[in-house]
């Protein structure tokens, strides 16, 4: 039996069919081996380049991540020294509410409102270190922008409270000084007063004709304070014992000066307020300069 198997054998491969079987078997084997061995190299490479996109895609974030600080600091210090020469401005004319200057920092709300907090975080830590001082650096920065960004909010709603205020009674004091020059000429037409009391009556003339050669085209709550109601309360206080006329005219007078005053005092408090405002944004940021200083050099 094993005389003829090996007879049979024998015969194959003298044949060759058998030869070709085993070719096709090895051949077989190896090319799987290389296409296995190929899809290893590739599954490799592409880990790898996953891998190091995500660095790059980490490291762009803390590059987008610095842009925006860098901006935001820039903006801020510009928008703290308006809110100095604000003050000075009131202070100049309190009379009046000037409008301030507003720089647009859209990009303290961005970093509040719009982006993602926790992604940006693994990405700072990812490039600074995880250790406790880059940690508190990075919610320093965030804590240090939502102050501003409150704050801000804070402001705005303020002043606009404030120039409601000052508009309001601005228009309440045109109309009272409106009607006091209306009343003095009231006064001019009493035929008792020019009659009985001829000084008043020259005076409040002489007032009223002055007081028209030099008044402004643009109306001016200074110009009608100094120039009308101040004079005109100061001379004729010595008639309001015996002329009951005028002693109703002194009480609107003096209810006008009065408004002026509280106009007056009200702004001042507003340029008080805003003196503050520019001292402890100051002092925040630099604390933001302080914090950020890594992230700027990075």
């Amino acid at each position: 039996m094993i005389i003829i198997m090996d007879s049979a054998f024998s015969s194959a491969i003298e044949s060759g069919w058998l030869h070709d079987l085993l070719n096709t078997i090895i051949g077989a084997a190896i090319g799987s081996g290389v296409t296995i061995w190929a899809l290893y190299r590739t599954f490799k490479y592409d880990q790898k380049k996953e891998e190091q996109d995500k660095v790059q895609f980490q490291k762009e974030k803390v590059r987008y991540f610095q842009s925006i600080i860098a901006a935001i600091n820039t903006d801020l210090e510009e928008q703290i020294l308006h809110y100095k020469s604000y003050a000075e401005s009131i202070k100049q004319d309190p009379i009046d509410l000037p409008f301030l200057t507003k720089i647009p920092l859209n990009e303290v709300d961005r970093i509040v409102n719009k982006i993602n907090h926790e992604n940006y975080y693994h990405a700072y830590l990812d490039e600074f270190g995880d250790d406790s001082a880059t940690i508190n650096e990075f919610r320093a920065i965030i804590s240090t922008i939502n102050y501003f960004d409150g704050n801000l909010e804070v402001i705005k709603t303020s002043l606009d409270k404030s120039i409601n205020f000052n508009n309001e009674r601005h228009i309440t004091l045109k109309s009272m000084i409106d009607m006091a020059i209306d009343d003095a000429a009231e006064l001019i037409n009493n035929q008792q007063i020019f009659s009985n009391h001829k000084p008043l009556w020259n005076f409040i003339n002489e007032h009223m004709i002055g007081f028209q050669t030099k008044k402004v085209e643009n109306y001016n709550l200074q110009f009608y304070y100094e120039n009308f109601l101040v004079p005109m309360k100061q001379e004729l206080v010595k008639y309001a014992k015996d002329i009951p006329e005028v002693h109703r005219y002194i009480t609107q007078l003096k209810k006008a000066i009065s408004l002026y005053h509280i106009v007056q005092l009200h702004n001042l408090n507003v340029a008080k307020e805003f003196e503050h405002w520019h001292e402890t944004m100051l002092e925040e940021h630099q604390k933001l300069k302080a914090h950020t200083k890594r992230l700027l050099a990075y």
